[in-house]
């Protein structure tokens, strides 16, 4: 973030003052600063700066006590003060008229002044009743819609410098948006939000409210009570239903009839119960589909083979016993066949051994025969 002392920021300082002193037709001679700073305008967008001419320094407020947001809250008014900025969070000065020359340029630093504040801050701010009150904070909250989906409401569509805008993941460019209310009934009364939700093209959401919106109004959900609390609406109270997400298992016996359903009942109890119910279906399937896997892959008997396959119909016990009884049968064929190949080898090699062995007696009994021809030969001459 770039100095406030730099040449630009305080150019951007010094003119705001000027336009401001202007504004209240003060006398170049007064020393009363106090009357500058109280001067009451006729809106918010009077003496804006241009976007782009001023830089501000980002404060993190720490929240930990309830006197760090009071604090937060003067620091904030005193920097923008130096930029005439701090009209844009005084709830007191009403808002431009649509066709007000300074509209536009109100609008687009309302936006970004509001988009700059974190949900965590706005929702403290909205809970705790404070005077500060930003361009969107009093009923206009920005989001993202599908450009079908708002061209098909038949809404008025409204033009904007490109503002950049964040969807679930992603980031997009938009430059246009519409304008409308979103009810929220509640058992007697109906909390109604104006919200400005900018284009999307192919938008898989459609609308999204998420944290921007939720945090901005301070939606508090209670699951156990089904019930969502809105502090920016009188801490109005909706119902909300809670809809249970199904595995997609189709049943193939009575086994998987029962896990199913048993599934279904442990998503009512709560995320424990169902996590757990989940883990053992997800572990049964995983069995299952070794069984198959490795009926189709090894060369097994084909009375094996469809003893397997039967066995992953019935259910997960008997596709366990039986798998169990399959890998300890393809364990003992295994050491099996490699006692067979270690028999036959050593039955070769002492073939091999003998045979050499008589090859050399017989050898071994012709020289001795040879010889003694010779000598009998040799004696008779």
């Amino acid at each position: 973030m770039a100095d406030p002392s730099s040449s630009s920021a305080g150019a951007a300082r010094l003119s705001s003052f000027s336009a401001a002193a202007d504004a209240a037709h003060l006398d170049d001679d007064s020393n009363d600063w106090k009357a500058l700073q109280t001067t009451v305008v006729a809106n918010q967008s009077v003496d804006l700066p241009e976007l782009g001419s001023f830089n501000l320094y980002k404060l993190t407020p720490p929240l930990k006590e309830r006197a760090d947001l009071g604090n937060w809250i003067d620091q904030v008014e005193k920097v923008l003060q130096g930029y005439n900025l701090h009209h844009l969070i005084n709830k007191s000065i009403p808002w431009p008229r649509i066709r007000d020359p300074n509209g536009k340029k109100w609008h687009t630093q309302s936006l970004w002044l509001s988009s700059s504040i974190h949900h965590t801050v706005m929702q403290e701010i909205n809970a705790r009743g404070s005077g500060l009150g930003l361009g969107l904070s009093t009923g206009w909250v920005m989001t993202i819609i599908d450009a079908d989906l708002a061209k098909s409401l038949d809404l008025p569509l409204q033009k904007c410098t490109p503002v950049p805008v964040a969807g679930i993941g992603s980031r997009h460019l938009s430059s246009a948006f519409v304008s409308f209310d979103v009810f929220f009934r509640g058992s007697e009364n109906v909390a109604c939000i104006r919200v400005e939700a900018h284009l999307v093209d192919n938008l898989k959401a459609k609308l999204l409210i998420g944290m921007d919106l939720m945090g901005h109004e301070g939606f508090r959900l209670d699951l156990d009570a089904k019930k969502l609390r809105i502090s920016s609406c009188m801490n109005i109270e909706i119902p909300i239903f809670l809809l249970r997400l199904r595995m997609p298992i189709h049943p193939r016996s009575k086994d998987d009839s029962v896990l199913l359903e048993l599934l279904n009942v442990a998503s009512e109890k709560g995320p424990l119960l169902a996590l757990q119910v989940g883990g053992i279906a997800m572990l049964y399937l995983l069995i299952r589909q070794f069984l198959v896997s490795v009926s189709s892959a090894l060369p097994i008997h084909p009375r094996s083979k469809e003893l397997l396959h039967v066995a992953t119909k019935k259910g997960p016990l008997l596709a366990l016993q039986v798998g169990g009884v399959a890998m300890f049968y393809l364990l003992i064929r295994q050491v099996a066949l490699f006692l067979s190949w270690w028999a036959q080898f050593h039955i070769e090699r002492r073939a091999r051994t003998s045979g050499n062995n008589r090859a050399g007696d017989a050898n071994g009994n012709a020289d001795g025969q040879a010889a003694n021809g010779n000598g009998t030969g040799n004696g008779s001459g």
